[in-house]
């Protein structure tokens, strides 16, 4: 008790004007002690409450944020793919890894070539991508789903389709452009050497060279025009998939001596040469191995030997 009454004392001390007739701190007779603010503390009381509640509410958002930093850390840690944010491809498009985790989408990725990494909802999809028959994948659904350009390609004898190519003013995978195409690229080598322009049409192809291509409708090719980046050089072949001018094309205005850097290594089965042009393509890649003149347009390379077997090619003067 004399511990409470010296505290009592010092406090008035400090607070009192005269501490002997104390007006804040008053005895209450058999209860204890008592303290009572002057009127205008009273009234400024209330006022400065608003601030300390909001004060407190600064300090729990301080709180929430903290712990939801520390979970999102913790989890990031645990996350199988590193950075959760890391882009990754599904259906098309780039969409962050982390939310294609959290729902649970596309839960079967793979890394096509560092960075790219590529999701899928089924095993028989990875399997298509890759080109390869999987353990516990149905063939038939794997072959179906390549045949049909349904799933991006990932892993070709003809080329690297992680390979960045212009497609609709903007650069992405060729195996991303097939997927949004199905299967359907027509492309030119107009930026440079190596450097693969694309579109989703033959008439946007024969737009963008000025070439009257074969199959083609000539009044779809104008209109066509608004969209095509012309290739800015003079096409000397155009290269066909499959025979009679059909399946994917590459118009070529520059010798390639490896046909998978445009990602058409041993793909040609047919071939188109414009007027006044000719050309020499190989067997074998930089300009070796058995060679075949062309001067004209071929609608089969069978005949000659060569159907799936060109590997490079340059132009030529005219025999």
């Amino acid at each position: 008790m004399d511990q409470v009454r010296s505290t009592i004392k010092r406090l008035r001390q400090k607070l009192e004007e005269t501490p002997k007739h104390p007006r804040y701190l008053v005895n209450v007779r058999g209860i204890g002690y008592r303290l009572d603010l002057p009127s205008e503390v009273r009234k400024a009381w209330p006022s400065r409450l608003p601030l300390l509640s909001k004060s407190v509410s600064i300090v729990k958002l301080l709180i929430i944020v903290g712990l939801t930093l520390t979970i999102a850390w913790f989890l990031w840690r645990q996350f199988p793919w590193g950075d959760p944010f890391t882009p990754a491809w599904y259906q098309g498009h780039r969409v962050p890894i982390g939310l294609l985790h959290f729902l649970d989408l596309g839960p079967f990725c793979v890394v096509a070539s560092p960075p790219d990494i590529y999701c899928f909802d089924r095993e028989e999809e990875v399997a298509a991508a890759m080109g390869k028959i999987l353990p516990d994948t149905d063939p038939e659904i794997v072959d179906g789903l390549r045949r049909t350009g349904a799933v991006p390609i990932l892993g070709a004898e003809w080329g690297h389709p992680a390979q960045m190519i212009w497609f609709g003013q903007q650069t992405l995978p060729f195996g991303v452009m097939w997927y949004q195409t199905k299967g359907q690229t027509f492309c030119h080598d107009g930026r440079g050497p190596g450097i693969l322009t694309c579109f989703a049409t033959a008439e946007e192809l024969a737009a963008a060279t000025g070439l009257p291509l074969p199959g083609t409708k000539a009044e779809i090719v104008p209109s066509s025009q608004n969209v095509a980046e012309p290739a800015g050089c003079a096409v000397y072949v155009v290269l066909y998939e499959h025979s009679s001018y059909q399946g994917r094309a590459l118009a070529l205005c520059y010798d390639e001596p490896d046909l998978r850097d445009v990602l058409f290594g041993g793909l040609a089965s047919s071939l188109w040469i414009p007027p006044g042009k000719a050309a020499v393509g190989f067997e074998a890649p930089i300009f070796r191995g058995p060679a075949h003149l062309f001067s004209q347009s071929l609608p089969s390379l069978a005949p000659l030997g060569m159907d799936k077997a060109l590997h490079s090619i340059r132009q030529a003067p005219l025999p």
